[in-house]
C-alpha cells in the first residue's frame, strides 16, 4: 500500500483540520464531506467573473461555462502544498490535476478522489466541525508566506491554521493546528508554506471564483481525461 510519511488530524475553535504529509506517489484519499445546505455558483455570479478576467467560458486552459455549473460551495478549504495532486469525481469524465499553491473552495456532488502525483506530496483539508450544531460557511483565505508576515485578522473571531511550524507573538503553533488570533502580530513560519485563516463573515462567492478561475489561467490547476497519460 502506498504511504504517506504523516497524517495530522486536530480540531480546535471550532475548526477540524486533515493533513496528509509527504505523500508517496500514488497514495490515495476520499473526499465526500457532509453539507449543511448546498449553495451553487449562480450564473450572473459565474458571468461576471468572466467578464472581470476577460474571458468567454470557451478558452483554452480556463474552466468552462458547463463546468462551473457542476461547482457548488464547499464549507472546507482544500489546499494541496506540495508535489502533484489529481482528483476524480464519480460520473464526470474528465479530471484535475492540481500544482502546489491550488486550493479549492468549491466541490461537485458525489464521491472524489484524490490521488498523489509525485513523491513528497501534501495536501491539507479544513473547515468547520462536522460534529457541530452548524456546519457553518464561513469566509476564508489562503496567505502564501515565504518565511514571515506583518498579520491582521479580518476579525476578533479569526483561526488560522498553519502548513508549518508557526510563530505568533511568542506562541509557537504547530503546523495543523488551529490557532485563535484576535490582534495584529509578526507571523512566522520554520519554512516557506501557507496558512488558512478562516473568520466569522459571509464567503464572498464572487470573490472565491474569481481566486479558483485565476488559478487555471495561471496553469495551477489542469483539466485532463480521465483515462489519457495524467503526468505532472
Amino acid at each position: 500500500m502506498t504511504t504517506c510519511d504523516k497524517v495530522i488530524q486536530d480540531f480546535g475553535h471550532e475548526i477540524t483540520v486533515l493533513y496528509y504529509n509527504n505523500a508517496k506517489k500514488g497514495f490515495k484519499f476520499i473526499g465526500d464531506d457532509p453539507e449543511g445546505k448546498v449553495i451553487p455558483v449562480r450564473e450572473e455570479v459565474r458571468d461576471r467573473v468572466y467578464n472581470k478576467l476577460g474571458i468567454t467560458g470557451y478558452d483554452k486552459n480556463v474552466p468552462a461555462k458547463a463546468w462551473l455549473d457542476k461547482f457548488y460551495l464547499h464549507n472546507r478549504c482544500l489546499l494541496f502544498t506540495s508535489g502533484v495532486w489529481m482528483s476524480e469525481t464519480a460520473g464526470i469524465p474528465h479530471a484535475l490535476m492540481y500544482k502546489p499553491g491550488a486550493y479549492c473552495n468549491f466541490k461537485m456532488a458525489g464521491m472524489t478522489r484524490l490521488t498523489a502525483l509525485t513523491d513528497d506530496a501534501s495536501a491539507i483539508c479544513v473547515g468547520p466541525d462536522p460534529h457541530g450544531d452548524i456546519i457553518g460557511y464561513y469566509r476564508r483565505m489562503v496567505h502564501d508566506v515565504q518565511l514571515q508576515m506583518d498579520f491582521v485578522p479580518h476579525s476578533e473571531l479569526t483561526v488560522v491554521v498553519p502548513t508549518q511550524n508557526m510563530w505568533y507573538n511568542g506562541t509557537t503553533v504547530n503546523a495543523g493546528a488551529p490557532f485563535r488570533i484576535t490582534n495584529p502580530g509578526k507571523l512566522k513560519l520554520l519554512k516557506p508554506g501557507y496558512v488558512i485563516e478562516f473568520w466569522l463573515d459571509g464567503v464572498d462567492i464572487e470573490q472565491s471564483i474569481t481566486d479558483y478561475v485565476q488559478m487555471w489561467v495561471d496553469q495551477k490547476i489542469i483539466l485532463k481525461e480521465r483515462h489519457g497519460k495524467n503526468k505532472p
